[in-house]
């Protein structure tokens, strides 16, 4: 059996439900070994020690040389990450027959998602239903329809959100995530190698990226915690009168717009860039302001950039 039909197989495979994602990955991984780690023998071996590698190289950061290593540490993270989903898009590419299936799943359902590989939408969808659709994915639903899981490699993949559902976790290596026009009680999304763009969504958040940036639109939440290694973050979420927000970015700096009722304390830190605010308010500590009677909390750090903090006011023209 050559190479070619090796790979074709562990495809069908995973395509059948008779392999997860992660066992595909390490076979697909063997298969390609004997070329491909004499060329990487000096890098880490998978995504896990890139990944643990990358958080090393941020700890020894000084600051007096901050720019110059943080950009060093994301290129050569992006470069690996690269090299990753460039390889398990060829491989796809090989076998890349269409997919799409549906599954009925109860009100409060958890849909927990896991691709590598291509890009990923989140849609809403219909009352109960969820359905998939992308090049080699697979779904399946317990028995009594309160988790859902999608598996997939290589994308495009669009995955549409019933409303019953409750709670959304992503897992995605080596492409986009796009969200949008969800409800939810919470969304938690990690993804490395590729950016993040959540918009008109309802619900606590979780978010973190490595090796890219991350964009918040139309946000309505009482509690959002983002992360973005490797990139800035561009939020714009509306009205903030309680609750928190946290925003870490390295490698960039971080534009957070606020709606002109926002009522704040707000908390930063920042290397490599100033603070800027549109806001007025009085200082209550170092690096600390507040704006009104500070009734929800602000937490923001950026190393890379600088932190602009702005005010959108209401249109009352026409």
């Amino acid at each position: 059996m050559t190479t070619t039909d090796e790979r074709l197989l562990v495809l069908n495979l995973l395509r059948e439900g008779k392999l997860t994602t992660e066992d595909a990955e390490r076979l697909l991984r063997a298969l390609n070994a004997p070329e491909a780690e004499k060329a990487r023998a000096s890098k880490p071996k998978d995504l896990d020690a890139v990944l643990r590698q990358f958080g090393t190289d941020l700890g020894k950061i000084g600051t007096a040389k901050w720019v110059r290593e943080i950009q060093s540490a994301a290129t050569e993270l992006g470069k690996q990450i690269e090299a990753f989903a460039r390889d398990v898009r060829h491989t796809v590419s090989e076998s890349r027959s269409p997919n799409c299936c549906e599954y009925g799943v109860s009100t409060g359902a958890v849909v927990r998602i896991s691709q590598k590989g291509g890009s990923l939408a989140l849609h809403p969808g219909d009352a109960t239903r969820v359905r998939v659709s992308g090049p080699n994915t697979h779904a399946e639903v317990d028995e009594d329809g309160l988790l859902a899981r999608v598996e997939g490699v290589g994308g495009p993949t669009v995955v549409r959100i019933p409303t019953v559902a409750r709670r959304v976790i992503v897992e995605l290596t080596g492409g986009g995530l796009a969200v949008k026009g969800l409800t939810l009680d919470e969304l938690t999304a990690r993804v490395v190698g590729g950016g993040m763009s959540i918009g008109d969504v309802a619900g606590s958040l979780e978010l973190e990226t490595v090796g890219a940036g991350l964009e918040l639109t139309a946000i309505q939440s009482e509690a959002i915690h983002a992360k973005a290694h490797g990139g800035g973050i561009r939020a714009s979420i509306g009205d903030v009168t309680r609750g928190e927000v946290e925003l870490s970015a390295a490698g960039g700096g971080i534009d957070l717009e606020l709606g002109e009722a926002s009522d704040f304390e707000v908390h930063y830190s920042v290397v490599g860039g100033g603070f800027d605010s549109q806001w007025e308010g009085g200082a209550v500590g170092e690096n600390r302001y507040r704006y009104g009677s500070g009734a929800a909390t602000i937490e923001l750090s950026a190393m890379g950039g600088g932190i602009s903090l702005r005010k959108r006011r209401t249109d009352t023209s026409g």
